[in-house]
């Protein structure tokens, strides 16, 4: 004889089955200080959510020197920020490359990265 478990206990354990835990996520945060030239800049990754991220990068700007950090961009995956004498911009990305044409872009013309960071550095 064949016991069969019924559908309903199945069906309340799928949700169980199929959790994935609260680490499996992270986030980052850019924030400058562009009071200053060069501007101050930091970027974190790893973070539990996005106002963790935003605060450690506020942090870690002001640790860095900056007095009126903010922030500018949080991002799920990778970050970098790019500056020239006059300009600076932010970019955010699935991988390092999308990140970094898009803080180029951002920043307009004759502009270098200077800072890049992935959840997965």
């Amino acid at each position: 004889m064949v016991k069969r478990v019924p559908e309903i206990i199945i069906a309340a354990a799928l949700p169980i089955l199929f959790q994935f835990p609260s680490s499996a996520h992270s986030f980052g945060a850019i924030a400058v200080d562009d009071s200053i030239k060069p501007p101050v800049f930091a970027i974190v990754t790893k973070q539990d959510s996005p106002g963790k991220a935003g605060n450690a990068a506020i942090g870690r700007c002001r640790s860095s020197g900056g007095r009126y950090c903010r922030i500018i961009e949080n991002f799920d995956k990778c970050g970098a920020f790019a500056t020239s004498s006059t300009a600076y911009g932010a970019g955010t990305g699935v991988r390092r490359k999308s990140a970094r044409n898009m803080a180029l872009r951002n920043c307009g013309e004759n502009c270098e990265i200077v800072g890049v960071a992935c959840e997965d550095d």
